[in-house]
Order: structure tokens, then C-alpha cells, then sequence
């Protein structure tokens, strides 16, 4: 009854966070106590966590199987609930070590995401020269031909009017003479136009090639990576890739999928 008692008492009041029900070594009457209904349904009924240390390491009774946990021996029990020095020292570390990894991952996630925002301005930088690059080609371009078809509209008519004013004479010779000319002045033409545009696809290579080497997509040789969500979004930050979700991640060469199992 008084073991009853106790278990009740400490129950009632909960200011223990854990109850060791124990005993010294003794004969099997000294032990029985711990084999009665009444302290095996007390101790079952415990709201607080019970260890149970009766007698010896030889030594079981009832009250070890409706324990929460059977020690061989009191002092046992006493090891189990009570930390030294070098579990807490060990606590510690091991906390100053996740502490030290959760700052070398923020600050790597802070470097990545300045990194990353870096790349978006360059990207649109270049994107915005292309552009102009392209539009200037094609404005280029336009321009050579209506100058062609410009020259050889005036020769034309050149030619016409001295053919009118030479049908008198040997039509025969001033005409070839005339035919030479217009020939000779359209591959004049032709030859301009095509130098032109030669110096122009030349300086457009040149630009193309250093804007290449200037793209924010060369880093990907360098062993770093564009993550982007499953909508398409590149990811900055975390929060863009919760645990669970897919991201795909761009490489220098290929995509891989892969699945975030936390930030």
C-alpha cells in the first residue's frame, strides 16, 4: 500500500518528469511487494514515465513488465535519468555544430541568391543588345538593296536616253559599248553591296562572339547551375522550393530533375 501511495502521490502532484520504483536485493518475500495487482496496476497507471530497478540484474517481478523501463539494478536506474557532465558537453558541441552548419547554409543561400540576381540584369542587358544588333542588320540590309535597286533604276534610264539619242549611229556598236557599262556598273554595285555586307555579318560575328563570352550561361561551365520551379520560374529564394516540390536543374550540358527534401 505504501508503494500504491507513492506512485499515487508523485501522479497527483507531477512534479517529478520521472519516477524510478526501486529496491535493494533481498529474498523472493522481501521482493514480493513488486509482484502485487496493486502496484503492477499503479505503476500501469502512471502518467509519468516509470523505471523499475527491483533487486538484482537476476531478480524480475510483475512490477518490470507494467514499468516503462526495467533497470537491473537501483543505481542502474539512477544512470539512465540523470545526465553527467560529459552528455551535456556532448549536447553543446553537438548544438554549436548544427548552429555553425545553419550559418554556413544561410550565408551560401545569401551568395547564391546575389550571384543569381547579377546573372538576371546580364541577361537582360544582352538580350537588349542582340536586339538592337539585329534590328540594325536587317535596317542594313534594307538599305543596300533599295540603293541597288536605286543605281540600276539611273542606269537604266541612262541607257535609255543614249540609245534615243544614238539610234543615228551604229546602234549595233553603242549599244554593246552601252551594255558593257551597265554591266560593268551592276557588278560595280554588286561588288559594293556584297563588300558591305560582308564587313557588316563580320562585325555582327564579332559581337555575337563577345556576347557569348560575356553570356551569364557560360558560368554554367564553371560548375554552377540555374534551378528553376515547375512552373518555370527560376528559383531565388527557399521558399520558390519547398520541401517536396520538383525543380529543375539547368547544367552546362543537360537538365536534371530532382526533388527538394528541404531549405
Amino acid at each position: 500500500e505504501s508503494v500504491c501511495r507513492g506512485i499515487d502521490h508523485f501522479d497527483r502532484s507531477q512534479w517529478a518528469d520521472v519516477l524510478i520504483v526501486a529496491r535493494g536485493g533481498g529474498s523472493l518475500e522481501d521482493l514480493w511487494t513488486f509482484n502485487e495487482e496493486a502496484v503492477a496496476r499503479a505503476i500501469a497507471e502512471c502518467s509519468i514515465p516509470v523505471i523499475s530497478a527491483v533487486g538484482h540484474e537476476p531478480d524480475f517481478t510483475i512490477a518490470d513488465f507494467a514499468a516503462d523501463l526495467r533497470a537491473p539494478t537501483p543505481s542502474a536506474a539512477a544512470e539512465l535519468v540523470i545526465c553527467t557532465r560529459q552528455d551535456l558537453l556532448d549536447q553543446i558541441a553537438a548544438t554549436n555544430q548544427k548552429l555553425l552548419q545553419s550559418i554556413r547554409y544561410r550565408l551560401a543561400m545569401a551568395s547564391r541568391r546575389l550571384h543569381q540576381q547579377g546573372v538576371d540584369r546580364a541577361t537582360a542587358v544582352l538580350q537588349r543588345k542582340i536586339g538592337r544588333l539585329a534590328q540594325r542588320t536587317d535596317e542594313l540590309d534594307y538599305a543596300l538593296r533599295e540603293r541597288l535597286r536605286a543605281t540600276l533604276d539611273r542606269k537604266k534610264r541612262a541607257l535609255s536616253h543614249q540609245t534615243t539619242r544614238l539610234l543615228a549611229l551604229d546602234l549595233r556598236l553603242r549599244f554593246a559599248q552601252a551594255h558593257r557599262r551597265l554591266d560593268g556598273a551592276g557588278r560595280h554595285a554588286l561588288e559594293l553591296i556584297r563588300m558591305r555586307l560582308t564587313r557588316a555579318s563580320a562585325k555582327l560575328d564579332a559581337l555575337s562572339a563577345h556576347l557569348t563570352q560575356l553570356s551569364p550561361l557560360k558560368i554554367l561551365d564553371r560548375g554552377y547551375a540555374i534551378v528553376t520551379t515547375s512552373n518555370n520560374e527560376i528559383a531565388k529564394r527557399p521558399p520558390q522550393a519547398p520541401p517536396g516540390s520538383t525543380v529543375h536543374i539547368r547544367l552546362a550540358e543537360g537538365e536534371v530533375k530532382a526533388k527538394v527534401t528541404r531549405n
